[in-house]
């Protein structure tokens, strides 16, 4: 191990924020990809169109896109605690590129008629959409891992909210771009240009990437911080804990309690921003006839409202709840479920709203709505599968219940594209009441375990 103080701090005062950002620019890149579904799918002008694809197509690539996810996310987290994030993240990134380009490359089978029949082109889409969701699920546990062995639990709360902005801003840009290329190019390129994207900066993360201090000689970052001293260490993590990597899982994952009811709160936030994310832009074109630009910025001004909620939650549970998460999350859900039921009231659901408003009045009601509904949805987003899950167990599994937390998650996800497949038959308002229902759920998770602090020192790894 390096004893040069000066060059450990020398050293860590360029990594951390290296690696900081390069992983920042790699998560927000891999989002441009995996959000252009929403915007190039649907629409007069988008693959189902131009195709002529079955009406319910849109659900089944996103129940297939969650469950691939899922796997991949609870796999993920055991792989990154076990491998070398520097060659394991701009790997999956560049994968996950290819194919996720595959629903274009199916329409360009179609063209030289190399894919004829809906069945071929159909199969094709799944394949390659599915095979993409599993491979990008592996990035967010090597994230999660690189900023727990970056940072120290002194900011890491800090440090992961502007860290899962990335998130946000990724997914409003890509509405943007997707909403630009459908309206002005082709819908093509709506899956084409974010994978050049990809490809291009997962490069950049492998000549930049490094997994953890140790492998560079340095110490420990709670060493390095000032939570521990050099004598309470040794360069051998595994000293830290003399327990196994099963006994810790065992006692920190299966039998934690505080964890599965997390686990069971973010699946009702994954219904909820993945059902607004992904249907509200559809609901736009096709009941308000909007513009492929204009029906994707509610959705950009829900993500980029949802920055706010991610970077404040953190404040709340800090400094008013005093380090307590429940009763910051139930409020970021009671936030989101009174704005659903008003959006809910004042959508002109098959051509008519309950409660009529004229404009502009009514288009800036819904856009505050999206804004505060992003304040709503991200903070939770951020701190239940994030640091709340993480704190409650040691270090050393830190990627694996972020895995898993992520792939409990995802069940949200499928469910959410699971009753898409009945909006054809009951109508968008059918899947607003699932969100208002989700959402009350989530509040009631919260009161059960409202007392619970569940920040314990996550400096023991």
């Amino acid at each position: 191990m390096i004893k040069d103080t000066e060059k450990i701090k020398k050293l860590y005062s360029v990594l951390q924020p290296t690696i900081f950002i390069v992983m920042y620019i790699m998560y927000f890149t891999s989002y441009l990809g995996r959000k252009s579904l929403c915007v190039g799918f649907n629409g007069s002008a988008g693959a189902r169109a131009m195709l002529d694809l079955p009406d319910n197509m849109y659900a089944i690539l996103g129940m297939i896109y969650y469950a691939a996810y899922m796997c991949g996310k609870f796999f993920g987290g055991i792989l990154a605690d076990r491998s070398n994030i520097r060659v394991t993240l701009p790997l999956s990134i560049f994968i996950s590129s290819i194919f996720s380009a595959g629903i274009a490359i199916a329409g360009y089978l179609h063209q030289t008629s190399i894919l004829v029949s809906t069945e071929s082109i159909a199969l094709f889409m799944y394949l390659t959409w599915g095979i993409a969701a599993f491979i990008q699920s592996l990035t967010f546990p090597m994230c999660a891992k690189a900023l727990v062995y970056w940072y120290s639990n002194k900011n890491r709360a800090y440090v992961w909210a502007c860290f899962s902005t990335s998130a946000e801003i990724g997914s409003a840009c890509s509405l943007l771009l997707a909403g630009f290329l459908l309206q002005y190019y082709s819908w093509e390129s709506v899956f084409i240009i974010p994978a050049l994207l990809g490809g291009s900066v997962s490069i950049l993360g492998f000549l930049t990437i490094r997994d953890k201090p140790s492998t560079l000689g340095l110490p420990d970052v709670e060493t390095y911080a000032g939570n521990k001293s050099y004598e309470e260490i040794e360069v051998n993590e595994s000293d830290e804990d003399s327990r196994t990597y099963w006994q810790i899982f065992v006692s920190d994952i299966l039998k934690n309690k505080n964890l599965w009811i997390l686990s069971l709160t973010y699946i009702c936030v994954y219904i909820l921003r993945v059902g607004t994310f992904d249907w509200i832009p559809k609901m736009f074109m096709e009941s308000g006839n909007s513009s492929p630009l204009m029906a994707s910025l509610p959705i950009v001004i829900l993500s980029i409202c949802g920055i706010l909620g991610t970077l404040s939650i953190s404040f709340v549970s800090e400094k008013i709840f005093k380090g307590k998460r429940a009763p910051a999350i139930f409020c970021y859900f009671l936030i989101t479920t009174l704005c659903l039921i008003i959006f809910r009231l004042i959508f002109p659901f098959e051509g008519k709203a309950v409660i009529s408003i004229s404009e502009p009045f009514n288009t800036i009601l819904v856009f505050t709505l999206m804004a505060f509904s992003g304040i709503g949805i991200y903070g939770p987003q951020m701190m239940v599968g994030g640091i709340a899950a993480i704190e409650t167990g040691s270090k050393k599994v830190s990627s694996a219940i972020s895995g898993i937390t992520g792939s409990i998650g995802y069940v949200g996800s499928i469910i959410s594209s699971f009753f898409g497949v009945f909006s054809h038959q009951y109508g968008y308002k059918f899947l607003n009441n699932i969100w208002i229902l989700s959402g009350i759920i989530g509040i009631f998770l919260m009161i059960s375990i409202w007392n619970t602090k569940t920040c314990k020192d996550y400096s023991r790894s």
